[in-house]
């Protein structure tokens, strides 16, 4: 196993977690499913995975975050699905055949007027082409499994109108589909449920299954320490390996890599000892300005709040600094202390629910588990990184 800590991890480098993989598909078979979890947490990887090792359905992975149309969106979802037509059977080639004929249609389409420099208007003709696209899927007896990844980010792309009709169709297509063997898996960076109430499509993903991505065990965080640092050469005890999961207050493989990662780069010397070595890195590499991780962080706030829920955002992770963390009622307090007049808050308040389960989704707070269900942060990295540069 390699240190990963950019682009996905595939094959021998990713650590399988088979309950996971179980989950989905078992989720699968009953209709198609939201697959939920915070950035930077392994659900890229763990569609590949699932990609690699089809169990009923045929699996189709396509990252559509740079698609501006739903017209872009279709011929997407058709050129992934071409080469893997191509590994099924008779069936599922004779499929491609259709659909290559088809995308070729598409594909012309957007080049005459539908692509996002060109004609970002809505047009009707979309209406047409999802028409046949699922006329296609209707006559089709293979079993396919759609893994269409940032998907929040294609719907944040799209202008309204277009949304509006794009989500309405999709939603239908994902409601017949459950009587054909045709399934779809959406997962993103971003949530999906933020983006579409932001539009007033809520309604339009209630379909959905909801699966969630966790954390590591402890004891599955332990054993991917333990294999990483062995297949490079890294020394680290078991009493080493507890210590950096307790440093981290977080066991996503994403994090663990980042540790190991420094440890590759500044070795122990023969008198440090482990111990003191392992927190002069936490304080030095994993929450120092140079993390660019926290850094991206910090930055992709700005990007995905409007400016008001950015000064929330930005309140609230201030406040959490403290061990204690906040209530809901105390969000609402540091709500009101930005929008002093009720009146106007009241207009606004659903700016602290886009905010909050924005920040939960990316990765940033989480609620504990006691009766006053606090909002933490979700790990000791971002939370001493935020103390360290507020």
């Amino acid at each position: 196993m390699e240190i990963r800590v950019g682009p996905p991890v595939v094959d021998a480098d990713h650590f399988e977690r088979p309950e996971l993989t179980a989950q989905l598909q078992a989720a699968l078979t009953r209709g198609s499913v939201a697959f939920l979890g915070p950035r930077r947490t392994g659900k890229t990887s763990q569609l590949l995975a699932l990609a690699a090792a089809p169990g009923k359905f045929l699996p189709v992975y396509c990252d559509v975050e740079h698609c501006f149309t739903p017209e872009q969106w279709l011929l997407a979802v058709l050129e992934a699905s071409s080469a893997r037509l191509e590994q099924g059977g008779a069936a599922a080639k004779q499929l491609r055949r259709l659909w290559d004929a088809f995308a070729v249609r598409v594909r012309k389409f957007t080049i005459l007027g539908a692509s996002a420099e060109l004609a970002p208007a809505p047009t009707p003709d979309f209406r047409a082409l999802g028409e046949e696209f699922a006329r296609l899927l209707r006559e089709s007896e293979v079993p396919l499994a759609f893994l269409l990844d940032e998907f929040p980010w294609f719907v944040q792309n799209l202008a309204p109108e277009p949304a509006r009709q794009f989500l309405s169709w999709f939603r239908q297509l994902r409601i017949e589909a459950v009587r054909r063997p045709v399934r779809f898996v959406l997962t993103g960076s971003i949530g999906l449920a933020g983006v579409v109430r932001r539009l007033g499509l809520g309604s339009t993903v209630n379909d959905l299954e909801q699966i969630r991505i966790t954390p590591l065990s402890s004891a599955e965080a332990e054993s991917f320490l333990e294999r990483l640092t062995r297949d490079n050469g890294i020394a680290l005890s078991a009493e080493g390996r507890r210590e950096v999961i307790a440093l981290l207050g977080s066991t996503w493989p994403y994090f663990l890599q980042l540790f190991v990662a420094a440890l590759q780069q500044h070795p122990r010397d023969a008198v440090t000892g482990e111990k003191a070595h392992l927190a002069r890195l936490y304080e030095e590499e994993i929450t120092s300005s140079r993390n660019e991780f926290c850094r991206n962080m910090r930055e992709r706030l700005r990007a995905i709040f409007t400016p008001a829920e950015l000064l929330l955002a930005q309140a609230v992770l201030r406040r959490l600094e403290a061990p204690a963390g906040l209530t809901a009622e105390e969000v609402e307090r540091v709500h009101a202390e930005l929008v002093p007049d009720p009146l106007h808050r009241a207009q606004v308040e659903g700016d602290r629910h886009t905010v909050l389960e924005t920040l939960e989704h990316d990765g940033y707070v989480v609620r504990d588990q006691t009766a006053e269900r606090r909002y933490r942060f979700a790990s000791h990295i971002l939370r001493d990184y935020w103390r360290r540069h507020p």
